[in-house]
């Protein structure tokens, strides 16, 4: 087996830290960036350090600002005068900054720009305290919403939390267009699976007053709601609270099971309603019981 030389685990390192991403480039960059322009810069302290024409000395720093003018802006160079050492220089920092500061900007900006759509996409974690969540999305969501909004209106400030799998700028686009103004009472949107515990700690449920599992859309709703409990509780890791967790079954016979996995805190009924009012019902009465002080 050949002996790995210096170069070899020189290119794996580089490769490796240039692998990490955004971050990675961005600070290579910025040393390259840094390296023209401090290298430049003592270069034209060295070798020209007063401006021809003048006896005011230039300066160590007064050379690195320059070298900092000619990288940023390649119109610089046009006005140089003096030692032809001092042009050759100055032109080698106009050309560094335009091969890597420039690349250190466009990687910068496309940074910038994925983080912002990352935040549009609702991945955040959320830092709110006694506030209510909402596991699902149904057409209850609009109705228990509007019944949290009018039981939190004697509160100076609320907030409901959903965690759907659906698009954070289209569920409040839908929320605003249904329910307007929600006046003192927050609502924020993230986007997440309701059965994955990773996901659902993104709407701090273990700090929440309730949480509301709507259900589903899918057959096996029971099989759903269960799934989604046990996640709740796994997201907790038996962190203490008094977190009220509220939702409904449809088969009677699936509702011990439903009870084992919410654990204490959870509070389960039987849905025997079915159709718009029924549903408008349920969603009434499951607001209510989240807001219950019982």
């Amino acid at each position: 087996m050949a002996a790995i030389t210096f170069r070899q685990r020189a290119r794996y390192w580089f490769d490796n830290t240039m692998s990490k991403g955004t971050p990675a480039l961005v600070r290579w960059l910025a040393l390259a960036s840094l390296a023209v322009i401090v290298v430049g810069g003592t270069l034209v302290w060295l070798i020209d350090p007063t401006p021809e024409g003048t006896n005011v000395h230039r300066g160590f720093l007064g050379s690195v600002w320059q070298g900092v003018l000619h990288a940023l802006d390649p119109g610089t160079v046009a006005g140089d005068s003096g030692h032809w050492w001092y042009v050759a220089i100055a032109f080698g920092i106009t050309v560094g900054g335009i091969l890597i500061v420039a690349a250190f900007i466009g990687v910068l900006t496309t940074g910038l720009d994925a983080k912002l759509t990352e935040l549009r996409k609702g991945r955040s974690h959320i830092i709110e305290r006694n506030h209510t969540v909402l596991l699902g999305w149904s057409d209850q969501v609009f109705t228990i919403i509007s019944e949290l909004v009018e039981a939190n209106s004697n509160q100076r400030r609320s907030c409901i939390a959903i965690l759907a799998d659906r698009d954070k700028v289209e569920m409040e686009d839908e929320i605003r267009e249904k329910l307007g103004k929600t006046r003192r009472t927050r609502v924020v949107c993230r986007s997440g699976n309701p059965v994955d515990p990773d996901d659902i700690g993104m709407v701090n449920p273990s700090a929440a007053r309730s949480v509301i599992v709507l259900p589903s859309a899918a057959e096996d709703r029971d099989a759903y709601l269960i799934k989604t409990l046990l996640a709740v509780a796994r997201s907790r890791d038996g962190q203490p609270g008094t977190c009220r967790i509220v939702g409904s079954v449809a088969d009677p016979h699936n509702l011990p099971a439903a009870r084992l996995a919410g654990g204490p805190d959870a509070q389960l009924d039987v849905l025997l309603f079915c159709g718009f009012e029924a549903r408008e019902l349920e969603a009434d009465r499951v607001g209510a019981r989240a807001q219950s002080p019982d």
